[in-house]
């Protein structure tokens, strides 16, 4: 499964688009810039870089994991509606 905004605006209705580029892109920012404050956060408390990164991503798997029913539910049009 590819996240790139290639592989999913073809699902969304062409005056749909835009919104959808600009959701993606706040979302890959976001995470860009939230991604090193999380990870300072968990360094201060694990003492270890190496074991925040670990929580990082087991943290971001249990999310994925989590979210991924409510993807399989909705279609690409009815996130946009809201």
């Amino acid at each position: 499964m590819r996240s790139t905004p290639r592989s999913a605006l073809p699902k969304l209705e062409y005056r749909k688009r835009g919104r959808g580029t600009g959701l993606w892109i706040a979302s890959f920012f976001l995470g860009q810039f939230l991604c090193p404050l999380a990870l300072l956060t968990l360094k201060s408390v694990t003492g270890q870089l190496t074991t925040a990164v670990g929580a990082l991503g087991l943290a971001s798997a249990l999310v994925a994991a989590g979210l991924l029913p409510l993807l399989r539910r909705t279609s690409p049009q009815e996130a946009l509606q809201a």
